[in-house]
């Protein structure tokens, strides 16, 4: 989004987030029904994830500009970069 639509990172990231919420649910609704959910487990990544989003989110928010591009970049390339080394364990 960032580049085709030339939003800044901060407006990507809000978007992104309001995109999946209403894919999450559904998805989450679909494996509850298939009993897929440890809801104790749930509960306790669901706790860690809001302390964590909103301390990050308003930290992301206060860093100084393209701060959050280079992150994102070394971020994707690092997972790039993994995702390659289990292949080639594979192969």
């Amino acid at each position: 989004m960032a580049l085709p639509a030339g939003m800044p990172q901060a407006a990507v990231v809000g978007t992104s987030l309001a995109g999946m919420a209403l894919p999450a649910c559904a998805g989450l609704l679909k494996h509850a029904r298939l009993n897929n959910v440890d809801w104790l487990m749930a509960a306790g990544l669901s706790v860690g994830s809001l302390v964590g989003s909103y301390s990050c989110s308003s930290l992301a928010l206060s860093a100084p500009p393209h701060t959050m591009e280079v992150a994102f970049s070394v971020g994707m390339a690092v997972l790039g970069n993994r995702t390659l080394a289990g292949l080639r364990k594979k192969a």
